[in-house]
């Protein structure tokens, strides 16, 4: 029941740092498998540490159709 050799090595497989962590808020969006929804921000050099929540998401889309300036954010240059 109590070996320490065992435990060590069980817990050695499971992972301490989340996947995928919302930048805003800091909810963990994936772990192993999704946790919360997510959407990433186009345009970013690091793809994978730009997501935000889904709550954060809805917060920002408010925020830029308020101050209209969401043209210049998700425009794509041809």
């Amino acid at each position: 029941m109590h070996n320490d050799d065992l435990r060590r090595e069980i817990w050695s497989y499971l992972r301490k740092e989340p996947k995928l962590v919302c930048m805003k808020c800091g909810d963990v969006c994936v772990w192993d498998k999704k946790v919360k929804k997510y959407y990433f921000v186009p345009k970013m050099i690091n793809v994978y540490k730009s997501a935000y929540c889904g709550e954060c998401w809805g917060k920002l889309i408010k925020d830029i159709k308020k101050h209209k300036w969401a043209s210049d954010i998700f425009s794509c240059c041809v």
